[in-house]
C-alpha cells in the first residue's frame, strides 16, 4: 500500500522494483549488508548510508531516491518509520502554509508491505556533497531569515523534531539561494519529546551513546536571532516552562561565538588557512627541548597530526573546526602508547607551549574545559585525562 501525501510521486515500475528491493531474499541479503540485490532477475548495486536507522540506495532501480526502514529493532519500527514519514507531511505543509521557502524537506512517499511487517519511507535523495555549506563558516546575506524560518518550524512542530545537529540540517545552494535541507526529520522517543531539548539539546547519553546539541549550540553565533523568534513564537506559558534553561543555553552560545570569533581573527592575523599545516615541520625543527631530550621521539606523532588536520580540512567547511585534535585522537593504540604516553610531558609541557609562543597553536585544554565550550558534543574524548588542541 502506498501513501503519497509527501509530495514524492512513484510509478508503477518504481513500486513494482521497491516490491522486489524488499522480498524475503532480498531482506537476507541487506542484512548481511550485500554488495547487491536480485531485482527481477538482474543484480544490483545497492549502497547502505545511516547508523541508527538504515538508509539504503539502489540507483539503478530507484535513481535519485534513498529508502529508510528498520525491521531489525526490537521496538515496533514500522510505527518509527511511520511517524518519521508523518513528520515529515506536517514539516512539509507548515513550510508551505507559513512561507518557510529557505527550508527544504524532502519529498517523501511510504510504502507498506503487510507481508513481512513493517513500512518503508522513500525519500527524494539531494546530492550535499561539494555543494553543503557551514552555518559557522558562511556569513552571507539573507542566512538570518534561515535561522529564523528553521526556529519556527521547530516551534510549529511541537517536539516532533528534536534531532537537531550539524550533520541534520545543511546549507546548501539550491537555484543559486541559500537553503537549509532537514536530512533526517525523525520523530524521537517519548523521554525526547519537547521543544526544549530541540533548541536547547539533549545532553545525557540516549540508548545509542550519543548526545543531541539542539539547534542554538549547532548555531551560536545565531543565539539571539533563535532567542528572539523563539518568544515570538510560543505562547507565554510555553516559553516560561523553558525560559530558565533558554537563558542558560543562550549565554552560553554568545560566550561560545566569542571565542569563535576570537580563533577566527587569529587565523587572520597569523595568515592561516586551509593549506596552513597544524605544524609546520620548519617550527618543528627549530624547537629546542628543555633537559636536552630527543625531540625526534615525537617526530611521527607531529606527523601524524599534520595528516590528521590536513585531513579534517579537507572534510569540513568551518575552519576553526577542522583545526581541532585531541590528544587520543589516533587510530593506532600502540603509537598512541610509545609516542603520547611515554611522552606526554614533554610534549605537553615543552612542545605546545612552544608552539602557542609560535601562534601554531591557540589554545591547550583539558577535557573539562573543552567541554565547557561544548567540544565534546562534536568531538568525542576518550577519558577525562585527554587534552584538546585548537591549531
Amino acid at each position: 500500500m502506498l501513501e503519497d501525501r509527501g509530495g514524492l510521486f512513484l510509478s508503477q515500475k518504481e513500486q513494482q522494483c521497491l516490491s522486489c528491493i524488499f522480498s524475503v531474499s532480498n531482506i537476507a541479503r541487506i542484512s548481511r549488508r550485500s554488495a547487491t540485490l536480485v531485482i527481477q532477475g538482474k543484480e544490483e548495486a545497492v549502497f547502505y548510508h545511516g547508523h541508527k536507522t538504515p538508509v539504503i540506495e539502489l540507483p539503478g532501480c530507484l535513481p535519485g531516491k534513498v529508502m529508510k526502514w528498520d525491521p531489525f529493532r526490537s521496538q515496533n519500527s514500522s510505527d518509527a518509520i511511520v511517524d518519521r514519514y508523518e513528520t515529515m507531511v506536517r514539516a512539509r505543509k507548515i513550510c508551505q502554509d507559513d512561507s518557510l521557502d529557505h527550508l527544504i524537506v524532502p519529498q517523501c512517499a511510504l510504502v507498506h508491505f503487510p507481508d513481512v511487517s513493517f513500512a518503508v519511507c522513500v525519500e527524494k535523495k539531494y546530492a550535499l556533497k561539494d555543494k553543503e555549506k557551514s552555518f559557522g563558516l558562511y556569513q552571507g546575506p539573507g542566512l538570518e531569515l534561515i535561522v529564523q524560518q528553521l526556529t519556527r518550524l521547530i516551534c510549529r512542530l511541537e517536539g516532533r523534531f528534536t534531532d537537531l545537529k550539524w550533520e541534520n540540517i545543511p546549507l546548501v545552494e539550491d537555484d543559486a539561494d541559500l537553503r537549509v535541507v532537514l536530512v533526517d526529520l525523525e520523530h524521537a522517543p517519548k523521554h525526547f519529546h519537547g521543544i526544549k531539548f530541540a533548541l536547547c539539546g539533549w545532553l545525557a547519553e540516549n540508548s545509542q551513546g550519543h548526545v543531541t546539541p539542539g539547534l542554538i549550540r549547532c548555531l551560536p553565533h545565531y543565539a539571539t536571532t533563535i532567542y528572539t523568534t523563539i518568544r515570538d513564537c510560543l505562547s507565554a506559558s510555553e516559553f516560561s516552562v523553558m525560559h530558565t534553561d533558554l537563558e542558560d543555553v543562550i549565554n552560553k552560545a554568545r560566550a561560545i561565538s566569542s571565542r569563535q570569533i576570537e580563533i577566527e581573527q587569529h587565523y587572520q592575523q597569523h595568515s592561516i588557512t586551509y593549506i596552513t599545516p597544524a605544524i609546520p615541520m620548519a617550527i618543528f625543527d627549530d624547537w629546542q627541548p628543555s633537559l636536552g631530550a630527543n625531540k625526534e621521539v615525537l617526530r611521527p606523532l607531529i606527523e601524524h597530526v599534520n595528516r590528521s588536520i590536513a585531513k579534517q580540512m579537507e572534510a569540513e567547511p568551518y575552519l576553526v573546526y577542522a583545526r581541532e585534535w585531541s590528544l587520543t585522537q589516533h587510530p593506532d593504540a600502540e603509537l598512541w602508547q610509545k609516542q603520547i604516553y611515554e611522552n606526554r610531558t614533554l610534549l605537553q609541557q615543552d612542545l605546545l607551549p612552544f608552539l602557542q609562543k609560535q601562534h601554531v597553536v591557540h589554545a591547550v585544554l583539558s577535557a573539562e574545559e573543552a567541554a565547557t565550550w561544548d567540544i565534546h558534543l562534536r568531538r568525542r574524548f576518550h577519558s577525562s585525562q585527554d587534552l584538546f588542541v585548537q591549531f
